[in-house]
């Protein structure tokens, strides 16, 4: 899993227009309020720049694998009979 510091080396070099804490607190709440965010609308959000067609999609892919090594490790759990529609969630190794 990319370290802040990689996705931020990483944002950087693809001249996105946001940092990592910006893409990861964007992602979070894609992932709370869809399940998994939407590739066109987190790519939208982070602007990437660049000229270099490589840069970017070195970028985006970077980016999926981190979201799939993220949601795999998060686990959503609404109990059931609950009325208010809060949600839960669980992390695995959570210490």
């Amino acid at each position: 899993m990319l370290s802040y510091f990689e996705l931020n080396e990483l944002l950087t070099s693809a001249e996105a227009e946001i940092c990592a804490a910006e893409c990861h607190g964007f992602l979070c709440g894609q992932i709370c309020v869809y399940g998994y965010p939407y590739e066109e609308l987190w790519q939208e959000f982070i602007d990437a720049q660049t000229d270099d067609i490589e840069v970017r999609r070195d970028c985006y892919r970077e980016i999926t694998v981190l979201l799939d090594d993220i949601i795999k490790n998060i686990q959503l759990v609404i109990p059931r009979g609950l009325a208010t529609g809060t949600h839960y969630i669980n992390m695995k190794g959570w210490q």
